[in-house]
């Protein structure tokens, strides 16, 4: 900038007015007139919506799917990580008919699962409500684990959602998050996420809920969320696939007390999306929006598919079958029949 002021303005104002009208037609040439032209093709693609058209019915479906966020759909019902939002039966999932009965709590990926319990609980006739935070575990005593620069929050939130549960007419809790791997805990960490476990579910059933934990989906590993659509427009053979989901230190615990205790229960939406490997779309919707979250279109196409392929687990009654004993390729030791 400085150098195109003294080119043309500094310069030209000391040679003479002739000159310094040069200089502004070539201001304008250079700068005003292609700064136009700019702004007014960005004012035409906003005017017709980016221009659907150029995309095929197919790809238009995958296109709004990557731009449904669950975050947006639920509202005040998710908060960022240094607000807890608040507990209210206005956060309603499912049946619109039914009083709530389930609570949904947990972090993002709580928040990526809503989709993915809309189909199951409308199907089962069920409503629940949820309440989502960025970066909290609903453990008790582990809030730092997902969220160690500031916990305070997340654990004011864990409480305040004890104190609500007293109050409602909830039979049933539904806990899910971005459980840690185990390859990411030191012995101390796996000791602490032990307790923490134990205890969360030892104060749910205390209260005379059923828990429900909810495993996560497999991430991303070289894909982007939108290699299906890519694929689909320009006819690359892609291989739009993920591994499967890593072991996570939460399951083994949960699967030990599950056996002495049919109320506790494991459920794995991953079992819809994986065989051979995890696929990243289904009925034409792809699944993901980032590396490790669902959209919401994505979470409530693997809710029908879960449905439809496992069964619905709100509809059906609790036994060793919802305690998955999904083995895919590599997993070992698990317990209980599929």
């Amino acid at each position: 900038m400085a150098c195109l002021s003294y080119r043309y303005v500094e310069m030209p104002l000391r040679r003479g007015k002739a000159e310094l009208s040069q200089a502004w037609g070539q201001v304008r040439r250079i700068c005003l007139q292609p700064g136009l032209a700019l702004f007014s093709a960005a004012v035409l693609v906003v005017w017709a919506q980016g221009f659907p058209g150029r995309l095929s019915m197919e790809g238009q479906r995958m296109a709004t799917a990557l731009a449904s966020t669950p975050d947006r759909w639920r509202g005040d019902c998710h908060g960022g990580h240094r607000q807890a939002p608040g507990m209210s039966l206005d956060c309603q999932l499912g049946s619109a008919e039914a009083e709530p009965s389930i609570l949904l709590i947990g972090d993002s990926h709580a928040n990526h699962f809503a989709g993915f319990l809309q189909p199951l609980l409308e199907q089962a006739g069920k409503a629940a409500v949820d309440s989502t935070m960025d970066r909290c575990l609903p453990l008790l005593g582990a809030e730092h684990l997902g969220n160690p620069d500031w916990p305070a929050p997340c654990r004011e939130r864990n409480q305040q959602a004890l104190r609500w549960l007293q109050q409602q007419p909830i039979t049933e809790v539904v806990l899910a998050g971005r459980w840690p791997l185990a390859e990411e805990l030191s012995p101390q960490g796996q000791a602490q996420l032990q307790e923490a476990v134990e205890r969360t579910l030892f104060t749910l059933r205390g209260m005379g809920l059923r828990v429900t934990l909810l495993a996560g989906v497999p991430a991303l590993q070289h894909n982007r969320p939108d290699c299906p659509l890519k694929s689909a427009r320009f006819g690359h053979p892609r291989q739009c696939r993920t591994s499967f989901p890593k072991a996570d230190a939460v399951r083994p615990v949960l699967m030990r007390l599950a056996q002495k205790d049919q109320e506790l229960r494991w459920l794995e939406p991953a079992r819809a999306q994986c065989d051979a490997q995890c696929r990243m779309q289904i009925e034409g919707f792809p699944l993901y929006r980032d590396a490790a979250h669902l959209n919401l279109l994505g979470s409530e196409a693997l809710g029908r598919a879960y449905a439809e392929q496992v069964g619905n687990p709100f509809v059906h009654s609790a036994d060793a079958r919802w305690i998955s004993a999904w083995a895919e390729p590599g997993r070992t030791g698990e317990s209980g029949a599929r």
